[in-house]
């Protein structure tokens, strides 16, 4: 099980060190990380960059974060469109 605190994803596993850790310290556990909303959507996109470059010049989106690979695909990329995140990736055709 994965549960986020303070900004750090714990693997916990039933009866872990972590998990009694955490417990011990009585770490308050966010599911929701700083800053994102209950629902965060993913889109899986032919061309990512493109349509990053769409969503700059028709929402104002701001590009946060873009993880590209050796061939230049996205593997993950990020977007704030006002108060909200939108994660963008390259469609994988294998």
């Amino acid at each position: 099980m994965e549960r986020i605190a303070s900004g750090i994803v714990w693997n916990l596993g039933k009866g872990s060190k972590t998990e009694e850790i955490a417990m011990t310290k009585n770490v308050k556990i966010d599911p929701i990380p700083h800053g994102m909303h209950t629902v965060t959507p993913q889109l899986t996109c032919a061309g990512a960059a493109g349509a990053i470059d769409f969503y700059k010049k028709a929402f104002g989106a701001v590009e946060t974060a873009r993880l590209p690979d050796d061939e230049g695909k996205i593997m993950h990329a990020s977007i704030r469109i006002g108060d909200s995140d939108v994660m963008l990736v390259d469609e994988d055709r294998e």
